[in-house]
């Protein structure tokens, strides 16, 4: 009877009125207006409604629930949860995606009042069944609302007939870029990451805007294998189906000119196969992270710790994302138009990316094989090397090897090590 009583709580009208709104802004209002209003609504009710639910589960620990709801809410929406929000990412077949936004922090009051208030709620007469219902519905409803992200994509591959001997692949890859390029801006798409088609080009509709409209590409001329991803992220993506149904026809008709019986299918992105995590921890590990010793010399051992990895990466063949790359990144921090404060600033400012490989998604570090230098916030420098192709991890594995003892000559066998992943 007491368990029943907890969640009753689940039919009281905060929270019905506070699910249903989160469900209809998420996926009715943002993908119509999409604007600050739907932002913060979406914060709110969204704050509202797991509040109650954590407390239908937990109703003699309220104030503990606030507590750590707030905690947790201010940690996420800052930009200093990123680098484990990229370990999940890296991981899960789906993406967690958040606009980092201090003003965000209004909807906090709202989890303080529902617990300051929760013992006068009163639940609506509803069937046990139904109260069940409301629980599984809105566990799926709040998962989905933390990662979704509107997004429409086409991934295709396409295999290009042998022409030729080894001579003819050059003349085969020119082809291809040329077409590529074309085609672009025809459309209004701008080139950002200007490689080679056989490392990866990138194409983006306005730089203000990285998540939005954007087309990756690459050939894989040993194997006579094109890759084309089209796809247009957040509050347009719906607006931009048309238009991309009609490059694709395009890219695809303009294929069939050049190659007549080239043969088109639909493609799949490669998953992570293996990501190591090398950190290098605070100086004293007994004491806070806000204490002096630990503090002083932190944007010193982030420099100094760049320097290390860029040196050992550079050896196995890596590059380092270029300021021209870099701007796709900040997407992160910024999402339609959004200004950066200082504090993404700071982030944007405190990450490092070296990587190897072919480009095949919408973001320059979609490579086979990444590193990405991070700092947390804290006294803390994160490495994490991530391979997306089998014929990588070998290398990935010499890499962390080399990393790890580097990293520990520089710093001290107590502050680096594995911290994530297995070489085995």
């Amino acid at each position: 009877m007491r368990k029943q009583r907890q969640l009753n709580l689940l039919a009281t009208p905060l929270f019905v009125v506070s699910i249903a709104l989160l469900a209809l802004n998420d996926f009715v209002l943002k993908a119509a207006i999409h604007n600050w209003l739907t932002g913060k609504l979406s914060d709110i009710s969204g704050l509202i409604a797991f509040t109650v639910f954590a407390c239908a589960i937990w109703p003699s620990r309220r104030w503990f629930v606030a507590t750590i709801i707030s905690a947790a809410f201010v940690l996420w929406k800052s930009p200093y949860s990123q680098p484990v929000i990229d370990l999940i990412n890296s991981i899960l077949p789906f993406s967690l995606g958040r606009t980092p936004d201090y003003s965000d922090y209004i909807a906090l009051p709202g989890g303080w009042l529902v617990c300051l208030f929760i013992l006068r709620l009163r639940p609506w007469p509803m069937r046990s069944w139904l109260v069940g219902a409301m629980a599984i519905l809105s566990l799926m409803l709040f998962a989905a609302t933390s990662r979704y992200i509107p997004m429409h994509r086409v991934t295709r591959t396409a295999l290009i007939p042998a022409y030729g001997d080894q001579r003819t692949i050059p003349v085969v890859e020119g082809q291809l870029q040329d077409l590529f390029d074309e085609i672009a801006d025809r459309h209004g798409l701008r080139c950002t990451v200007c490689d080679p088609l056989s490392s990866g080009r990138l194409y983006v509709k306005n730089e203000a805007d990285p998540p939005g409209f954007s087309l990756a590409v690459n050939f894989d001329p040993r194997r006579g294998i094109l890759f084309f991803d089209l796809s247009s992220r957040g509050g347009q993506a719906d607006k931009n189906t048309h238009e991309i149904s009609l490059i694709r026809t395009d890219i695809e008709n303009r294929l069939k000119t050049l190659f007549p019986d080239i043969k088109a299918e639909e493609a799949k992105q490669p998953k992570p196969r293996k990501t190591l995590q090398i950190a290098v921890r605070k100086k004293t590990s007994k004491a806070s992270y806000d204490v002096p010793e630990n503090q002083e010399d932190y944007n010193e051992d982030y420099n100094k710790a760049v320097t290390v990895i860029g040196t050992v990466v550079s050896r196995f063949g890596l590059q380092r994302l270029t300021p021209s790359h870099f701007i796709m990144e900040v997407y992160r921090v910024r999402v339609n138009g959004r200004r950066l404060d200082s504090e993404s600033t700071a982030y944007v400012h405190s990450s490092t990316f070296f990587y190897r490989g072919r480009l095949f998604g919408p973001r320059p570090l979609d490579r086979e094989l990444t590193v990405h230098v991070s700092g947390s916030g804290g006294p803390f420098v994160y490495v994490d090397i991530t391979s997306y192709s089998a014929e990588y991890l070998e290398l990935q594995r010499n890499i962390a090897d080399e990393l790890e003892q580097e990293l520990q000559a520089t710093f001290g066998k107590k502050r680096a090590w594995l911290r994530w992943g297995s070489r085995r």
